[in-house]
């Protein structure tokens, strides 16, 4: 029995010293931690509010109508009622023929533009070893 402690106490010992050989990485020393920043784009939309000016409609338009209405007027009546009706032919005519026309107001718009947007993807470490100083990106 005395003679398996001793072998025992001789490995317990010799352990440590059999160790240190395999163990000859040593320890780095962290110097910075950096993060790493990338920059994407992204889509940004917003709904403004855009004042629409007032509309006249189609000046040629009114014009030919004007025309038109004049003519189909004073087909109608006669005498002094022809000529009334010639000029509310006319002015019939050139309101129809202007097309649509309408007041200013607001309307609305969307309007989009990309914008930049930064975020962290992993850090770059500096450490030393041995002496040198040693760079490392983890994403």
């Amino acid at each position: 029995m005395t003679r398996l402690a001793i072998l025992f106490t001789l490995f317990a010992a010799a352990a440590p010293l059999a160790m240190a050989q395999y163990n000859s990485y040593g320890t780095a020393e962290i110097v910075r931690v950096e993060p790493r920043m990338i920059t994407t784009y992204q889509q940004q939309c917003r709904e403004i509010a855009v004042q629409t000016p007032y509309s006249s409609g189609n000046a040629a338009g009114g014009v030919l109508g004007a025309i038109a209405g004049a003519a189909i007027g004073n087909q109608i009546g006669g005498g002094s009622g022809r000529d009334i009706a010639t000029v509310v032919g006319g002015v019939v005519g050139y309101q129809a023929g202007r097309g649509d026309s309408h007041p200013g107001g607001i309307s609305h718009r969307t309007v989009c533009e990309s914008v930049p947007v930064v975020t962290q993807r992993g850090e770059t470490v500096t450490f030393r070893y041995r002496g040198r100083l040693f760079s490392q990106t983890f994403d």
